[in-house]
């Protein structure tokens, strides 16, 4: 796929099964995209800009990957509405994730999920955000007691 090549205009990006291992540099000047398609790829870890130039994103969809960790910045989002997770290696959500608009699908099934809890995760998509809004404030807390 050459992204290089694409209208920065665009709002929707498919690079799903392109044997991604990294974010391509160039794929960060797209702000306008609303839709991202990255599952299928071999991507391990996410940079915090992709959530910092992409604010408009409402739809990211990150299955089949490697991924370990979601940076925090996600929180940045505040028009994701559509998170999918499914298939990699994330053991904790970021509490960010509650900061961003109120997302109406998260798909995070075969994930060692440990936080938040299977229980709370069985409860949907609007249990998951309120929990993770609710540890927010005790994270800030945490970040700024140990500081």
């Amino acid at each position: 796929m050459a992204i290089a090549a694409m209208d920065e205009s665009t709002d929707s990006i498919d690079a799903a099964r392109c044997g991604l291992v990294v974010i391509p540099e160039d794929l960060l000047k797209f702000s306008n995209l609303t839709r991202l398609y990255l599952s299928d790829n071999h991507l391990i870890a996410l940079p915090s800009d992709l959530f910092v130039q992409m604010q408009l994103l409402a739809y990211l969809d990150l299955r089949f990957n490697t991924i370990e960790r979601i940076p925090p910045a996600i929180g940045k989002l505040s028009h994701l509405k559509t998170l999918l997770l499914t298939g990699n290696r994330i053991s904790a959500l970021p509490v960010e994730l509650g900061l961003a608009s109120a997302p109406t699908s998260l798909a995070v099934p075969d994930n060692p999920l440990v936080f938040p809890s299977p229980e709370v995760v069985k409860q949907g998509v609007r249990t998951v955000v309120a929990f993770l809004r609710s540890r927010f404030g005790d994270a800030v807390f945490v970040t700024r007691e140990s500081e």
